[in-house]
């Protein structure tokens, strides 16, 4: 999202203004709909060997997705949902749909301990935890009493045996099939 002032300096005149597009979600419909065969993201699958990339429109298709599943939870704008991830493709889908959703993103380190992990979902309120795999809910659910307002964790390993206390749930079984986008 750059302004005219920087597009004169970098003498080009194809640009995205600010305010135009308003918000991050709104930069993402843009560029959705400026180049939708265009590769948006690329990510090593461990499994195949191999690299594997997105375009925009199949991401697109992705985040409706997140934007059902994220809103059958009745959650209100600005409530807040934790992401204990790594950086992947599934982060970017979970933060574009919460986005569009206004609800505020705690973007949790990857590799954090539960303590400080703990720390964090209580001071932030957070509804809904997501985490990569089962392990990391195992070791942070002797903490649950610290956030009570923690209603479901989501683990992205499909293969993870349920953890620990609280509301746990994969993310394959809570995402829908297929939707249509949402605005």
């Amino acid at each position: 999202c750059q302004t005219l002032a920087e597009n004169a300096l970098m003498g080009t005149t194809d640009f995205i203004s600010c305010t135009d597009v308003v918000t991050l979600f709104g930069l993402f419909q843009r560029l959705v709909a400026r180049t939708p065969d265009a590769t948006a993201y690329e990510q090593y699958h461990p499994v195949e060997k191999r690299w594997v990339g997105y375009t925009w429109r199949g991401v697109e298709n992705q985040v409706a997705r997140w934007q059902h599943a994220l809103a059958k939870e009745g959650l209100a704008p600005q409530d807040r949902i934790a992401l204990w991830l790594p950086n992947s493709v599934e982060w970017v889908l979970l933060d574009q749909a919460a986005l569009s959703l206004q609800l505020v993103v705690v973007p949790l380190y990857a590799g954090d301990n539960p303590d400080s992990i703990a720390h964090v979902l209580q001071d932030s309120g957070s509804r809904l935890l997501f985490v990569s795999k089962a392990r990391q809910w195992r070791e942070l659910s002797k903490h649950h009493a610290l956030f009570p307002q923690l209603r479901r964790v989501l683990c992205l390993d499909k293969g993870a045996a349920s953890a620990g206390a609280g509301d746990f749930e994969h993310v394959a079984d809570w995402l829908p099939a297929r939707v249509e986008r949402m605005e």
